[in-house]
């Protein structure tokens, strides 16, 4: 099996750290950053072929790739994607969220997509956690209602992790209803990127709803309650580690790392089993709404410009 990761900063490093645990794999990383491929080279196994670009790459010949993961930020990865498809040829992709930064960026990969008959993948890894997919098997018709609050954890940038989830578990597309984005925004984690604090509600054609808060102030714990058919689960996240909780009493699982979910993707596409991830073009459908909540606020604003909030 051959996998290729572009770009490999901290998530990138999760991806390969995951495929390493696979055997009978070869592993090729494009990193235009010098430094960490030497930091990587270190850490790693020296079978891993590190490139500074595809036409380093080329040299070898290696054209034909079981599994792409486009890693990196969102500003440069539509370029990232289109050198992909022109360099190798790709049966399967994994892209990270935030996808793309526009819609037009969107529409037209999944039109290549479609034409290059590439399966393609985008990583919100939740559906694939054994307690969501047996409430999502439950049949849920109305009533179902879920909201997520803390502070400073990324309403712009994780918002889609949270759709994603509640599409999956209700089958209904979250529309937006209501923003109420705060005037002053924060810099993410990521160097040059924008988040903001605010409330965000969705809803779905039979009345579930989803709530998106983030905080300025406050706990650093996020909170996640989803309700239906009577029942109520309490789930948390704190210090990046997920602990989900049935009203905070009992433990029913803890959320892989990514080091521990990309093997399992990349042996399902091995041995060609059912890929628990949604595609780009499902994925679109939900960031549109956040894209619409990010248009909405930039008119309060008055500004001229969807571009001047770059999200990765």
């Amino acid at each position: 099996m051959h996998c290729l990761i572009v770009g490999c900063g901290s998530i990138g490093e999760r991806h390969l750290q995951a495929l390493l645990k696979l055997k009978n794999i070869k592993i090729f990383v494009i990193e235009k950053n010098i430094n960490r491929i030497n930091e990587l080279k270190k850490k790693y196994d020296p079978k891993i072929f590190f490139f500074k670009d595809f036409n380093n790459l080329s040299k070898l010949k290696i054209i034909k790739f079981n599994l792409v993961i486009l890693s990196g930020n969102s500003d440069n990865r539509f370029i990232l994607f289109k050198k992909v498809l022109k360099n190798v040829n790709a049966k399967n992709i994994l892209f990270e969220k935030i996808v793309f930064s526009n819609e037009r960026q969107y529409a037209n990969a999944i039109k290549i997509l479609k034409r290059k008959k590439i399966n393609n993948y985008v990583n919100c890894p939740r559906r694939m956690i054994n307690f969501f997919k047996k409430i999502s098997l439950k049949e849920i018709h109305n009533h179902f209602y879920m909201k997520v609050t803390g502070s400073k954890w990324g309403l712009f940038s994780n918002s889609i992790h949270f759709l994603d989830l509640f599409y999956f578990l209700t089958k209904k597309i979250p529309i937006l209803k209501q923003e109420k984005i705060n005037k002053k925004l924060y810099n993410s984690k990521r160097s040059g990127f924008l988040d903001g604090y605010g409330v965000l509600t969705f809803e779905t054609n039979n009345k579930s709803k989803l709530i998106l808060e983030d905080k300025k102030e406050g706990s650093k714990i996020l909170n996640v309650i989803i309700t239906y058919n009577k029942k109520t689960y309490n789930l948390r996240v704190k210090n990046g580690i997920e602990h989900y909780n049935n009203n905070l009493k009992n433990m029913i699982f803890k959320m892989p790392f990514q080091s521990d979910l990309t093997n399992i993707l990349a042996n399902k596409i091995r041995y060609k089993k059912k890929i628990d991830l949604p595609s780009l073009n499902e994925n679109f459908i939900l960031q549109k709404e956040i894209f619409k909540a990010l248009r909405k606020y930039i008119i309060r604003k008055k500004k001229t410009s969807f571009n001047i909030i770059n999200i990765t």
